[in-house]
């Protein structure tokens, strides 16, 4: 057992040399194991593990998530706490997204309609909320929904809250139901992270995509300069993430989103594929006529996107677009 092993137990708030050398050492290990089941050092290095997990508090003995559900797999002892929470409060959504699992005008069987105006009762959000903050590991509390979490009754008392929990509070959403003045009144202490399906650039591609009227995409605009423009005159410091959706029809209108984002303040891009369920009516993802027909464009992204300045994983989504993974 090495001293570096020690100190991720002890502390998990250790430096990332230090978490890197662990991994690599379980890493190892679990070939080695895996591998050659009878050699006594994997079986050494367990007992180790299992006698220094009896020397500290439980909520002091994990390892980050990935790192400790794994050496917790492979030493049979548990070795990690969740850091996030995911809670979906509500089914109901003011737009009907092409690429939707619950509310695509696409599906070949559209939920019930007495499902989809369902939210999760307020009582159980806040007992959840307390008993994560009493089991003391959750930073992360994420309110998201089948539909929009803006369409719970009570999500600004929730959201207020869990901020008092002292928990790290995530809001994804579509963004078009943060108006101004519910923002004002409630939210004078923000949420930290708010993650948006914007996946258009332009009125008319946001209109088609999301099967809205093209007013809606006028509000949502107006609604991310007013949160970026709060944020600079107050100092508020939440991060603002857009969740862009791709298909063929918002192919060609990626660059326009970037330059939709720079102009609101976001602060990162996220491009994802369309995961296909299996209950949709047609495959509504990038087809590979749809990439030929659009590559020069996607190809001048890379700079617009160096130019204004915004983190994005746009160069990893293309590649994998590109290979035929998406």
């Amino acid at each position: 057992m090495t001293k570096e092993f020690k100190t991720i137990l002890v502390d998990y708030t250790s430096t990332p040399d230090l978490i890197t050398q662990v991994r690599r050492e379980l890493s190892d290990i679990a070939a080695v194991e895996i591998r050659f089941k009878s050699l006594p050092h994997p079986l050494k290095f367990r007992e180790a593990v299992v006698e220094l997990a009896k020397e500290f508090p439980k909520e002091r003995v994990f390892l980050g998530e990935k790192e400790g559900v794994f050496a917790g797999v492979l030493f049979n002892i548990n070795l990690s706490r969740p850091r996030r929470a995911v809670i979906e409060i509500a089914n109901g959504c003011n737009l009907k997204c092409d690429f939707c699992w619950s509310h695509s005008p696409l599906l070949e069987k559209p939920p019930d309609p007495k499902w989809l105006k369902k939210t999760l009762d307020s009582k159980t959000i806040y007992t959840y909320l307390d008993e994560l903050a009493d089991y003391g590991t959750v930073r992360l509390v994420e309110f998201c929904a089948i539909g929009d979490p803006l369409y719970h009754p009570e999500i600004w008392d929730l959201i207020r809250y869990a901020k008092q929990k002292g928990f790290r509070l995530r809001l994804s959403t579509n963004g078009t139901l943060l108006l101004p003045q519910k923002w004002e009144e409630n939210c004078q202490d923000p949420v930290d992270e708010l993650f948006m399906n914007i996946s258009a650039g332009d009125r008319n591609t946001y209109a088609d995509i999301h099967n809205v009227s093209p007013k809606i995409f006028d509000q949502l605009m107006a609604n991310l300069n007013f949160l970026n423009s709060t944020r600079k005159q107050k100092s508020q410091k939440f991060e603002m993430r857009w969740i862009n959706i791709v298909t063929d029809k918002n192919l060609p209108n990626i660059g326009q989103i970037v330059q939709r984002a720079k102009e609101s303040g976001a602060n990162y891009l996220d491009f994802r594929y369309v995961w296909i369920h299996q209950n949709f009516q047609k495959n509504i993802g990038v087809s590979r006529a749809g990439l030929e027909r659009n590559e020069r464009d996607l190809d001048g992204v890379r700079t617009q996107l160096n130019e204004a300045g915004i983190p994005s994983n746009f160069e990893s989504f293309y590649n994998a677009v590109k290979m035929g993974e998406a």
